[in-house]
């Protein structure tokens, strides 16, 4: 987490994180037409920032350069992985695995002892490395011919022994 700092996201910060939300997907690929799909998902929600639910990352210039929320699921333990986006300019510069470890931190609080992850498929790779279990998939409400990979990714080992790579 060398030069990061990780923070509650706030009310005033709702159209900054829509808008590093759309630019880390247009960063990806997607198109226009994608994006007006997407939007209710893209949107930063003001539910979650108030429940404490959202965490962002500053830079050392105090710029938030990634977003992650995660919320309960109504599932016992398992905490669904809400989003997790990185500005195009702070990629690859260890910001996604600050957020993902604030998400676990999150989720523990949470009394969570596993986070369920839909995954856009272009960042798939990103939440194996991370130790997730891919489990299945689903195909995207806002844009069904989009097929998100399913991940559960145990965090407490009363999660980990009933969890294991061949379930789908």
């Amino acid at each position: 987490m060398s030069g990061f700092v990780v923070r509650d996201a706030r009310i005033d910060e709702v159209d900054e994180l829509t808008s590093l939300c759309i630019r880390a997907t247009e960063d990806e690929g997607y198109d226009a037409g994608f994006i007006a799909r997407a939007l209710p998902a893209l949107a930063a929600d003001v539910r979650l920032i108030n429940g404490k639910c959202v965490l962002v990352v500053e830079d050392a210039q105090s710029e938030v350069v990634g977003v992650v929320a995660v919320r309960p699921s109504g599932y016992a333990g398992l905490i669904l992985l809400e989003r997790l986006f990185v500005d195009p300019s702070s990629k690859r510069k260890g910001v996604g695995r600050t957020l993902f470890e604030a998400a676990i931190e999150r989720a523990t609080k949470m009394a969570g002892c596993a986070l369920l992850i839909y995954a856009n498929p272009t960042v798939a790779g990103f939440y194996e490395r991370q130790g997730g279990i891919r489990i299945g998939e689903a195909s995207f409400v806002f844009s069904p011919e989009v097929s998100l990979p399913i991940f559960i990714r145990p965090f407490q080992p009363a999660c980990s022994t009933p969890i294991t790579a061949g379930a789908r």
